[in-house]
């Protein structure tokens, strides 16, 4: 064989290998998103039989006073909450920051740090006002500050309105 066919030939396993990991890849992402539905499919069935009657999905919605918001939640566990924040935070959608709000009154520390940082993750300076309301009622005055500095870093302008300028060499 000659050395092009040769390295023809083993172009084409290398692709071949490459495109059976990408295509392995996608299942397994489709997979752990199906498993993600699934789990946030349960979460809301187990509000609504908690709620029995009441027309309120896993997350209260507005309409709702945020005390009466709060004491709902507190029938879920830790864990629940914690995934109900990641969920509606990659969402990066604007719209869900009311559903990570409500987990900032929330009695565990742990569960309020998350909803600080699940604003900061889905990204939009909307979520400033929420966390400054937060700080007025927070359990310490260390979380009161921590709450303010998450809204005035949300509140930064991105990166992308910041132009680079170039270094210029330096005339000798």
């Amino acid at each position: 064989m000659k050395s092009s066919q040769l390295s023809f030939l083993g172009g084409i396993v290398l692709l071949s290998i490459a495109a059976f990991f990408i295509f392995q890849n996608k299942g397994l992402q489709n997979a752990s998103r199906s498993t993600d539905e699934q789990g946030s499919a349960a979460f809301e069935q187990k509000a609504q039989t908690q709620n029995q009657g009441k027309h309120a999905s896993a997350v209260p919605a507005l309409s709702q006073p945020k005390e009466d918001a709060i004491l709902s939640l507190s029938k879920f566990t830790k864990e629940e909450c914690l995934q109900a924040i990641h969920d509606a935070s990659v969402t990066y959608d604007p719209a869900e920051l009311p559903k990570i709000n409500v987990f900032l009154g929330h009695e565990d520390p742990e569960v309020r740090h998350a909803a600080v940082q699940g604003m900061i993750t889905l990204g939009d300076s909307k979520a400033a006002p929420y966390l400054r309301e937060a700080a007025k009622t927070a359990a310490t005055a260390k979380e009161a500050v921590a709450f303010e500095e998450a809204a005035q870093y949300m509140e930064l302008p991105p990166a992308r309105h910041f132009k680079l300028r170039k270094l210029k060499p330096e005339a000798k």
